[in-house]
């Protein structure tokens, strides 16, 4: 009787690694250069450094990127300071919270004292919505934590809808048009936070990040940053090399997918958006009626739709 012949089991099958026609090493020695400097390396540096072409170099760090996603870590807890900032470069007529093309980036930071950062989070937001604000607190932050910010009317509303789905935050807001002193003054880890990741991309990549990845270099700048105290960086290489082993497969015709993902979830969340803006409209107009009708004396009565008693 012929005996079937095994099946090769490569050590690298059901990891990030799988199908790999760059050379392990050269894996290892990217690596490393990638957790023990403050700046990380760009594709060209790794084109430069290893000899392969810009295109695997290009999809070898998006695959690290993948091993470090910020998804299912612990949330942030304790004092937290909370705000947005915008990527993209300067824009001529457009500042603050006005923009054509920049992306806007969700940061949130623990405040250990009034020099230390604990951990942080970061996430491109669709828009600076209240929704999307929600969102990004609710997955990333622990209810019953305080947040501190400043007096954005969004604010409000997504503090509003979080309670609605049973989160309740401590929120404490300062009210920068009143305060004689700067932003970055009131909550200076979350801005100190911002400035460096915008050195970082403008440095390190040269402003030429696509919007479409921007989630990815976000989740290096985190994985980074919250491993800055590490004595041993030995330590945080033999941790990125494990989630390299503990991720599953990624192609690269999946990693370009991300531009149509994120069309996709963009035009989800604006169609929700539209209608949580309809409904939380309505609920503002009912509350201000309430509050004439009872500062006249009067009582009102339970909504009831029409045909029912």
């Amino acid at each position: 009787m012929v005996q079937p012949l095994p099946t090769l089991v490569s050590v690298t099958t059901g990891t990030l690694l799988e199908h790999t026609k760059v050379p392990l090493r050269t894996w290892l020695i990217v690596a490393w250069q990638l957790v023990q400097t403050k700046i990380g390396v760009s594709a060209l540096s790794v084109q430069q450094m290893t000899a392969i072409d810009y295109r695997s170099a290009w999809t070898l760090l998006h695959k690290m990127r993948v091993a470090m996603d910020q998804e299912g870590r612990e949330r942030l807890s304790g004092e937290v300071e909370f705000d947005e900032t915008y990527v993209g470069g300067r824009e001529e007529r457009y500042a603050g919270r006005s923009t054509l093309n920049k992306e806007p980036v969700a940061i949130a930071c623990e405040r250990r004292s009034d020099r230390a950062i604990g951990r942080i989070r970061m996430a491109r937001l669709p828009d600076a919505s209240a929704l999307a604000i929600a969102d990004f607190l609710e997955h990333n932050v622990e209810p019953g934590s305080v947040l501190l910010s400043d007096d954005w009317t969004s604010y409000e509303a997504a503090f509003e809808l979080l309670a609605g789905r049973g989160l309740r935050y401590e929120h404490s807001a300062t009210t920068l048009s009143r305060n004689a002193a700067k932003a970055h003054v009131v909550l200076p880890h979350v801005h100190r936070v911002a400035s460096l990741l915008k050195r970082w991309l403008l440095g390190t990549h040269q402003g030429s990040v696509d919007g479409r990845y921007l989630d990815a270099y976000l989740d290096e700048f985190v994985f980074r940053f919250n491993r800055r105290h590490s004595l041993n960086r030995g330590l945080v290489f033999w941790r990125l090399v494990c989630a390299l082993l503990e991720t599953r497969p990624v192609t690269r015709d999946e990693l370009a997918q991300r531009r149509t993902d994120q069309q996709a979830a963009d035009t989800a969340h604006a169609a929700e958006l539209g209608t949580w803006r309809r409904e939380w409209a309505r609920a503002k107009d009912r509350e201000r009626y309430r509050r004439r009708v009872e500062a006249a004396g009067g009582t009102v009565h339970p909504y009831r739709p029409k045909g029912r008693t």
